[in-house]
């Protein structure tokens, strides 16, 4: 492994180069010469291909035996302005180097970035690639790095990338590094993300028994475990897995989670398909206890005000219906009126009149008045009434 004093380029101390150590770094001709030299050892425009068709060989090239010619063969790689090819050209680069040359190129993202060009795309792939090969090696220098200066997010990102990737192709020593590691036992949690991120993709299922046992499932990790079983899935599979471990006797705090993340989901493109998923669950105390009831309702009727009303009043459910009619009385006061004169002998009718009264008494208190005096209960019927009494 190369010295610190050779893999930071251009600074007297510390990891990282900034601007002036790029300035400084290479003049026109080195910076050519290197580029060139990526060009021939297939870093090319063809996507790392070029090398190997010119030498005729499975090989890809030999990397500058020179730190400083390797990390301004580096530098000329984020020079490249057109995306696809310097990602290309990033990633044939990473393949050919050691893990323990990658810190080098730690050093040279920052220093890109301080040179006011952003890093995102090689930033991701430099961990995938540290995280496929040499994952436990990777979070020690991220434990151990010194991150002064860069976004405080960044030490947890790279742990998460690396452990995201390591899942991926070794799920069962990513889960057990993880336990073992010392951040879960100090309390610290930033590395289970990329963890179940990794892992879901693989086996999601495997994925929520482990988030079910450790007790560690949070909103982010409930969100990409439901995404990968719905891809792997789709919704009738999502629908019959969350059946599943509803009637295992999950425990409640992911069961929580779970339908925080599914019914967001389903809301987000098919409200219908999520006030029809709830129903079988309406007895449920996550159901009775939380706001799930009351974000469909409300979706459903934003999107469909009559067929939410429909819903509410065949569930015979008052907090849906409530809901559904207040909305529908704001988009169009006459079709809910309307609607709901239909239904003048459904069991919720005192109500949702009352619900009348009040989303119309100050801008058409006329109609509200005569809503009040259609409503049956007398109960309600006085406290509409006072509502319209009332300054």
């Amino acid at each position: 492994m190369w010295p610190l004093a050779t893999l930071v380029i251009g600074l007297g101390t510390g990891w990282f180069a900034g601007r002036q150590g790029a300035e400084a770094a290479g003049a026109n001709a080195g910076r050519e010469a290197a580029a060139s030299k990526m060009e021939h050892t297939g870093s090319g425009r063809d996507g790392g291909s070029g090398g190997e068709e010119r030498n005729g060989r499975g090989s890809r090239g030999s990397l500058p035996g020179d730190p400083k010619e390797l990390a301004e063969a580096v530098r000329a790689i984020f020079r490249e302005n057109v995306e696809e090819r310097r990602f290309s050209m990033f990633e044939n680069m990473l393949e050919k180097m050691k893990p323990e040359q990658l810190p080098l190129v730690v050093a040279l993202i920052r220093e890109n970035d301080l040179r006011g060009t952003g890093s995102a795309g090689e930033w991701s792939r430099l961990w995938a690639n540290w995280g496929k090969r040499d994952p436990q090696g990777a979070i020690e220098f991220v434990r151990t790095h010194d991150w002064t200066g860069w976004s405080r997010d960044a030490p947890t990102e790279a742990k998460n990338r690396t452990l995201s990737y390591w899942a991926q192709t070794d799920p069962e020593s990513a889960r057990k590094f993880v336990e073992e590691g010392k951040e879960l036992a100090e309390g610290d949690r930033s590395m289970v993300y990329g963890l179940v991120r990794g892992w879901s993709t693989v086996d999601p299922e495997a994925t929520a028994q482990w988030l079910f046992k450790s007790g560690l499932g949070m909103g982010d990790e409930y969100r990409v475990v439901v995404e990968a079983i719905s891809r792997k899935s789709g919704q009738d599979g999502l629908d019959e897995w969350f059946a599943g471990i509803q009637a295992a006797g999950t425990p409640a705090k992911d069961i929580r989670g779970f339908v925080e993340t599914i019914s967001a989901a389903k809301l987000s493109h098919e409200p219908a398909r999520a006030a029809e998923w709830l129903e079988p669950y309406l007895q449920e105390s996550w159901v009775q206890e939380g706001e799930v009831l009351d974000r469909t309702a409300r979706a459903f009727a934003q999107r469909d005000p009559k067929g939410a009303m429909e819903w509410a009043n065949r569930l015979g459910n008052q907090e849906a219906s409530i809901t559904a009619i207040s909305i529908w009385c704001q988009q169009d006061a006459q079709a809910a009126g309307q609607w709901l004169s239909d239904h003048a002998e459904a069991p919720g009718y005192s109500q949702n009149a009352a619900t009348m009264v009040r989303m119309l008494r100050r801008s058409d208190p006329a109609s509200a008045r005569k809503w009040a005096e259609t409503i049956p209960d007398q109960a309600i019927r006085d406290g509409a009434l006072r509502m319209l009494e009332a300054k």
